[in-house]
């Protein structure tokens, strides 16, 4: 079964957001989830991906303009680091791994635009730190098929 358009997008988002580590300049070391309301406090910092509601506008082709915002979270422990400084650089490295458009994200999707951040501090007597961004990413699919690109 071939996958979506949709779905090749979020897997190639899943991708980059493992390459969030320290041994590739990024301030953490940190896992992939998708979809993840509950996160081990044992497999923190963790990202997480959101692709939820999309809309859909028909093009002359035929096919489908599609805009999907994807919400992606950053969540962990700023240890002796001052919350603030630390969801700065949770919110860098989010930034930085996503926002690289090469050749192969660059067939999947028209564009990929950074839209809005967030960085929830921590309750009193809580540690932990979660970064929220979203990423507004516009593609396009044949008319009927979901999972074909159009001049591609």
């Amino acid at each position: 079964m071939q996958e979506s358009v949709r779905e090749l997008i979020v897997q190639f988002l899943a991708a980059r957001l493992e390459k969030i580590q320290t041994a590739n300049g990024f301030s953490v070391d940190a896992t992939v989830q998708r979809a993840q309301l509950d996160v081990d406090p044992a497999g923190l910092p963790a990202a997480v991906i959101w692709d939820a509601d999309e809309t859909a506008d028909r093009e002359d082709f035929g096919g489908s303009r599609v805009t999907l915002p994807v919400r992606v979270e950053l969540i962990g422990e700023p240890g002796t680091d001052n919350p603030s400084v630390y969801g700065n650089r949770l919110l860098r490295d989010l930034r930085m791994a996503v926002e690289v458009y090469g050749d192969e994200l660059a067939k999947l999707a028209e564009s990929v635009v950074y839209s809005r951040g967030e960085i929830v501090y921590p309750e009193a007597g809580k540690t932990v730190v979660a970064v929220s961004v979203v990423f507004t990413i516009v593609y396009l699919t044949a008319k009927g098929d979901p999972t074909s690109r159009p001049f591609v």
